[in-house]
């Protein structure tokens, strides 16, 4: 379950990095 959580934090992080890149 921890390796999920982790997975999704990642995931959440990498988009929104692209979002404010994408502006």
């Amino acid at each position: 379950m921890q390796s999920s959580f982790k997975l999704s934090l990642w995931v959440y992080t990498h988009l929104r990095w692209t979002t404010f890149r994408s502006w």
